[in-house]
């Protein structure tokens, strides 16, 4: 990414994680909303139930441009849409993350990991994102995914 889009994204030009945000594209379909952050089940299921949970009320690039209250609710939000999860697809462990290299709009990577799952014991993203298997459900299956951690949530 050269500097200058990168600048432009720090101050949220272009930034595809501002609201509003589409309930699906071709990279997510939303789960639900909670009081600053809402959740989308991405559409790569390579790691079953891997999801994002983006900061909603404006344009935020780290932790510290979030006030206490936000920051309590960005991460209490992300224990029960993890937990969710959990419950829904049942995997071995879980790897959240916080990252915005690419975007960096304030999210977290919620990534279930399977002892049977591509990179089972290393981190997800050591190969270049062309180079990563993409495993994508079938409508019917992602909807009913997108369902059952949604109910999960309330």
């Amino acid at each position: 990414m050269s500097l200058e889009r990168w600048e432009k994204l720090l101050k949220g030009e272009g930034c595809p994680f501002c609201t509003p945000r589409p309930e699906e594209n071709k990279f997510w379909s939303k789960v639900c909303s909670f009081s600053v952050l809402s959740l989308y089940l991405h559409k790569s299921q390579t790691y079953r139930g891997y999801a994002l949970l983006i900061f909603d009320p404006r344009h935020a690039t780290k932790p510290s441009d979030l006030t206490v209250e936000e920051w309590e609710s960005f991460c209490s939000v992300l224990h029960v849409a993890q937990s969710a999860i959990e419950k829904v697809v049942l995997p071995a462990h879980m790897n959240v993350a916080a990252l915005g290299n690419q975007i960096c709009h304030l999210h977290w990577h919620i990534i279930p990991r399977y002892q049977d799952d591509p990179r089972w014991g290393a981190p997800i993203w050591t190969t270049h994102e062309s180079e990563m298997q993409v495993v994508s459900l079938p409508q019917g299956a992602h909807q009913e995914l997108v369902r059952d951690i949604r109910a999960k949530c309330i």
